[in-house]
């Protein structure tokens, strides 16, 4: 599942990334772009084996630094945070899946360190270079799992 909006910038990066990873998969994952209310999420989550989330996350540091978090178990680090481009935070919304007993048994949801978040601007090359290895990376992941689990994953 990709998140974000392709007109703000560097906040595209998720649509970008499960645009690419469209082209790479195959028919039993299903690849998802939400590019508005994130709480759309909680459906799609319903009938999944595994769910790979990928993102933009607010600059704090160096663009286009990857993140990896695996939020099977545990809450993603401040998932109380509402401060969202989305309305409600991501880890808001996993917890609430995780509450109502829906969240798929595999969930990894990556970030993307945003540069600019501009009206209309495309991805920064920075950002741009982590969508790739980020693409890279989840699909030898749902490779992995397709090899060793049997059920329909998203990403």
């Amino acid at each position: 599942m990709g998140v974000g909006n392709e007109f703000r910038g560097d906040d595209g990066a998720g649509l970008a990334a499960a645009r690419l990873l469209g082209e790479l998969s195959s028919p039993e994952i299903e690849v998802i772009e939400l590019d508005g209310e994130v709480t759309r999420l909680l459906d799609d989550l319903q009938d999944c084996e595994a769910a790979f989330l990928i993102d933009a996350v607010q600059p704090q540091g160096e663009p286009g630094t990857t993140y990896r978090f695996d939020a099977s178990h545990q809450p993603l680090p401040g998932y109380h945070d509402h401060r969202s481009t989305h309305g409600m935070s991501l880890g808001s919304l996993l917890e609430l899946a995780r509450t109502q007993g829906f969240l798929p048994r595999h969930v990894i949801v990556y970030g993307i360190e945003a540069a600019s978040s501009e009206h209309g601007a495309g991805l920064t090359p920075e950002v741009e270079t982590a969508v790739h290895k980020i693409v890279r990376e989840v699909h030898d992941e749902l490779l992995a799992l397709k090899s060793g689990e049997k059920g329909r994953a998203s990403s």
